[in-house]
């Protein structure tokens, strides 16, 4: 493995700057750079520079691009930062690591606790949330979704509301769960991972604006719902129980 460095310290720069836009970005999130079936933990010790801390061989393949989130048994059970080798010398690495240090804090503070509380969460399958059978193809589902979308792209948040109350009127409790579940976990992401890539000057990540829809398109509902939520309600935002209720929930403004 070559002197990472380089790349960590960037991670670390863009971090620290990322600081004023989000309190879950003063945190220290272990990453592990994935190559050849290995993964190299780097960690910071009191909030100074990644350091190397020890490899280990994973049990399965794992892709040499992988960007996610796990919680990591051989490491303290600690919320680690998994990226792919591959994936270094991109522009976008650093953006990769602070979206999924989003995940860590979602982990950390309040996921698992949520996640038990939904119908459709299956505690024996890890890919649940990949793997959950959302009909996409539904015609009133896209034709709803459209409609919702569309209502993104204006500043009329009462028309967002009534919009997306429609579509998760139509459909059944599981798949409704589905989608604020993906808006909530995905959604926050992205919604940061965007604001990170204008802190440095890179386009936003609009992935799932268009059909054929999919799991990635609630990433970008997710994105659009909270921008609005933090243009009315910034601090919500930063209280991510109560920003999973009101999407939850789905009420007017004044109940935010």
């Amino acid at each position: 493995m070559p002197d990472l460095q380089s790349y960590l310290d960037n991670v670390s720069r863009i971090q620290l700057e990322m600081q004023a836009i989000h309190p879950l970005y003063k945190r220290n999130y272990p990453l592990i750079i994935v190559k050849d079936d290995e993964g190299y933990i780097y960690d910071k010790k009191d909030h100074e520079s990644y350091c190397f801390i020890k490899k280990f061989r994973f049990s399965i393949h794992v892709l040499d691009d992988i960007a996610a989130c796990f919680c990591l048994n051989d490491y303290y059970n600690k919320f680690c930062c998994f990226i792919g080798y591959e994936l270094l010398d991109k522009e976008i690495f650093p953006i990769l690591c602070l979206h999924e240090m989003v995940h860590c804090y979602q982990g950390v503070e309040a996921e698992e606790e949520l996640k038990k509380k939904l119908m459709i969460y299956d505690e024996n399958s890890p890919m649940w949330e990949v793997d959950y059978p959302f009909n996409y193809g539904d015609k009133n589902f896209v034709k709803l979704f459209d409609e919702y979308l569309y209502s993104l792209s204006n500043e009329d948040i009462s028309q967002v509301i009534e919009k997306r109350k429609t579509l998760l009127d139509n459909l059944n409790d599981d798949d409704r769960e589905f989608i604020i579940w993906q808006e909530w976990k995905e959604g926050l992401a992205r919604f940061l991972e965007n604001r990170a890539r204008e802190h440095i000057g890179i386009k936003n990540n609009i992935k799932g604006a268009k059909k054929p829809y999919s799991r990635i398109s609630f990433y970008r509902s997710g994105d659009l719902i909270i921008s609005y939520i933090c243009k009315h309600k910034p601090q919500l935002t930063k209280d991510i129980r109560r920003l999973f209720e009101v999407l939850y929930k789905n009420k007017s403004i004044e109940y935010w």
